[in-house]
């Protein structure tokens, strides 16, 4: 178990700190360097990832960060020092805010899911349902935006709110109001807009909607943690498979469209570097995916794709983190 376990966090700590040089190949003159031995005797096989030092055990940090994204504002696209003051909730802090809840549940810290929970409720009480989805929200989500899918992700967040305490067995009454607004986000990534401002700035949604993927579809590595993660979170909390459906199909079209050396992902067709962040989204996305895929055989043909990239990215990841910086090929 700890070998697994150990493998999957070396592999997500790969994906951000491996990829860092984020070029296609690392030559010299006219050839490509020679790939160095690894060191026989690496520092990082000595980890039991069950001694730690004192207070850097993952239940202290996790509490920590947790805790302060909590007593945090929102980011300004990431950038919690920035001197602009964000006006809405921007993927960044979804995916804090859905990585605190993870490891609130994992740790069974029922103050921590609470506080998260309250720290959300702020936006229910200037919702109006009257208005289009989220403009009445301190979160906007003009879908005039480019990258809508950083915007749509909000959505995530309650209905994650909403699968949890209804597995706990709160009342219906109680937890419908987040039910009903995270299905206004991943309702309207498959809705295509009529009107034609919201589509001027996007490219290809037609095409893209009437081979029944998400009009947000734009082909880059990042969407395969925004698009499948609210998909995902709607099929938790209302059983409906349409939407895990939607999920698999998208991520399948990505691996398709965006493969690049040996289970590393490109960051776009029209981007053909490796992106470290991009890719982290793929560690997590992939087997996000594989844990919440019906047991159904007919979705054997998604889940045994995805398995195999996910083995083949972590293969590479694994292979390449004793060598050192600036002869790393990737």
């Amino acid at each position: 178990m700890h070998k697994i376990l150990k493998t999957i966090l070396l592999g997500f700590a790969a994906a951000g700190l491996c990829l860092t040089a984020c070029s296609e190949k690392a030559t010299s003159g006219s050839g490509v360097k020679p790939k160095p031995k690894p060191d026989p005797t690496p520092e990082v096989e000595d980890y039991d990832l069950v001694s730690f030092p004192d207070r850097k055990d993952p239940k202290t940090v996790g509490e920590g960060v947790v805790d302060l994204f909590i007593r945090s504002g929102n980011s300004n696209w990431g950038d919690m020092h920035s001197s602009k003051k964000s006006t809405l909730t921007s993927y960044p802090d979804v995916c804090a805010w859905l990585g605190a809840f993870w490891y609130a549940e994992a740790a069974g810290n029922n103050d921590l899911f609470n506080r998260l929970v309250a720290k959300f409720d702020q936006f229910l009480e200037v919702d109006d349902k009257s208005v289009e989805p989220n403009k009445s929200l301190v979160t906007q989500i003009p879908r005039t935006e480019n990258n809508a899918v950083d915007y749509n992700i909000f959505g995530a967040v309650p209905l994650h709110i909403y699968h949890v305490k209804k597995q706990r067995g709160a009342a219906e009454s109680e937890i419908k109001k987040y039910l009903d607004l995270g299905l206004r986000y991943a309702d309207q990534q498959w809705e295509l807009p009529t009107e034609q401002k919201y589509l001027e700035k996007m490219k290809n949604p037609e095409y893209y909607h009437n081979l029944g993927y998400s009009y947000q579809t734009r082909l880059w590595i990042d969407d395969m943690f925004m698009i499948t993660a609210l998909q995902s979170q709607a099929y938790l909390a209302t059983g409906d498979e349409k939407y895990i459906e939607r999920a698999a199909k998208e991520m399948i079209l990505y691996l398709d469209e965006l493969p690049g050396e040996n289970g590393i992902f490109y960051h776009a067709p029209t981007a053909k570097f490796f992106w470290a962040r991009g890719n982290g989204w793929m560690a997590v996305g992939m087997p996000e995916m594989l844990r919440m895929l019906p047991k159904s055989s007919k979705y054997d043909v998604y889940r045994d794709r995805i398995l195999a990239e996910y083995k083949k990215m972590m293969a590479t990841l694994l292979s390449l983190i004793h060598i050192s910086e600036p002869t790393r090929p990737y």
